[in-house]
């Protein structure tokens, strides 16, 4: 398992679509843990990293809130 850390970036849109394809090769998993504290656990948020994370990219996807 390895755990890749990232901040900042718009999700929506597809404007960070290249360094998510790289995250997704470094990680070397099939798995991806969204927090969206900086969001405020914005469902909007959460739903962008589903659908590129998920839908996109083909990851079993999970969020840990924590501003609820």
């Amino acid at each position: 398992m390895r755990l890749v850390a990232i901040g900042g970036g718009e999700l929506a849109g597809g404007g960070t679509m290249a360094i998510d394809r790289e995250i997704v090769e470094a990680a070397d998993g099939d798995q991806a843990l969204f927090i969206p504290t900086a969001s405020g656990d914005s469902d909007e948020y959460i739903e962008s990293f589903r659908g590129i994370y998920g839908d996109k990219l083909g990851l079993t996807t999970d969020v840990l809130r924590l501003a609820e």
